[in-house]
């Protein structure tokens, strides 16, 4: 079996659903040894509100995780259902509304519950024009959000 090693003060995250009262939102696979889906809900004041979603897993190290590109953040697990981080979009175009940008952001998340929602790679329709939008890059989605 594979050997998964964790740091001696026992603060290894619980495995199961994160939210934070900021709109961030992600899943530690039940191997306590990924995040997986790690989203960021944003409101704009002339499109509405999205959910972009960082679709790679990402590795917990020493009770900690990052990622970098146009969408990023970084966490610390405190203890085994609680975690603190920061997040921030730089430049993030979405289609008809513009660019979104700013962060980073702070973060407290606490583990929710066992189960890991369901993300779909949708196209979003924009208000505007009608028209669907498809993300370009393959480790984000972005869906709009009622």
């Amino acid at each position: 079996l594979p050997l998964i090693l964790k740091n001696a003060g026992g603060s290894a995250p619980t495995a199961g659903f994160w939210q934070s009262n900021t709109g961030d939102e992600f899943y530690v696979t039940t191997d306590r040894a990924y995040v997986d889906d790690f989203a960021i809900h944003i409101s704009t004041t002339s499109c509405g509100n999205y959910k972009i979603t960082h679709n790679p897993q990402e590795p917990i190290s020493n009770d900690q995780f990052s990622f970098t590109g146009s969408f990023y953040a970084s966490g610390t697990f405190n203890s085994s259902t609680g975690a603190s981080g920061t997040d921030g979009l730089d430049n993030f175009y979405i289609s008809g509304c513009g660019y979104i940008n700013g962060g980073p952001w702070s973060w407290d998340a606490t583990w929710q519950n066992s189960s890991q929602p369901r993300v779909l790679d949708a196209a979003v329709v924009q208000p505007d024009d009608g028209g669907p939008f498809h993300s370009r890059r393959s480790d984000i989605i972005v869906t709009q959000t009622p």
